[in-house]
């Protein structure tokens, strides 16, 4: 029996189960042992699961409407956790950019304050302070 035979027919005898991928570290509980969801799936809600109840070594994310296999999950590594470094997870959807401001001039609030002082003839609210330091007095 060649080697895709035989994942092939281990594949046979598995059940798909649906769990619910935990948001803050992206992963699912089996048979009270957590595996890990690659980021790339990050933004499933519920995932499909392919596995044999004897057999937690060989768990597979499949697709819930073909049934195909996307990727093998893998158990999380205590000992890596216990050291206190999580790798970065990855943002499935991008955030919109913030729009940049025009180099230079007034902020735009600024400016629209400025221009009804000028409409209104009345002086600005704010006056800046002088560059100019006062001097010392001396008292004799």
């Amino acid at each position: 029996m060649s080697g895709q035979r035989g994942a092939a027919l281990k594949l046979a005898f598995t059940a798909e189960i649906k769990r619910t991928q935990r948001r803050s570290d992206g992963t699912i509980s089996l048979g009270g042992i957590r595996f890990e969801v690659p980021s790339r799936y990050g933004h499933f809600q519920q995932v499909h699961v392919r596995v044999a109840s004897w057999d937690l070594s060989q768990v597979h994310l499949a697709d819930p409407n073909s049934g195909a296999i996307l990727c093998r999950l893998f158990p999380v590594d205590k000992n890596r956790n216990a050291e206190g470094h999580r790798a970065a997870r990855n943002n499935p959807l991008p955030t919109p950019p913030t729009p940049i401001p025009p180099p230079g001039g007034m902020a735009p609030l600024l400016e629209k304050l400025i221009q009804q002082y000028a409409i209104t003839g009345l002086p600005p609210a704010y006056l800046p302070k002088t560059t100019s330091t006062p001097s010392p007095q001396t008292h004799e």
